[in-house]
């Protein structure tokens, strides 16, 4: 959903996500979290996979939202 034409993009250096996003969520452990997030929740959907969009998504999303809270801090 986020970036669906540029995700499947074979180079790296066009891809936006894989630019900008990944190398700042290996510097910022909340980014990294969201990234988990919202990675568990999307193949949960496509595997229908009902723990993994439902439990390990929110439970990333809940270690995300006490990194911000943190940082904010």
């Amino acid at each position: 959903m986020i970036c669906p034409h540029q995700i499947a993009q074979q180079t790296d250096s066009e891809n936006p996500y894989r630019r900008y996003v990944l190398p700042l969520a290996y510097e910022q452990i909340g980014l990294l979290y969201a990234v988990l997030g919202l990675s568990a929740c999307h193949l949960g959907h496509l595997r229908s996979d009902k723990d993994l969009y439902e439990t390990a998504a929110v439970n990333y999303r809940v270690k995300a939202i006490t990194a911000l809270g943190a940082a904010i801090r």
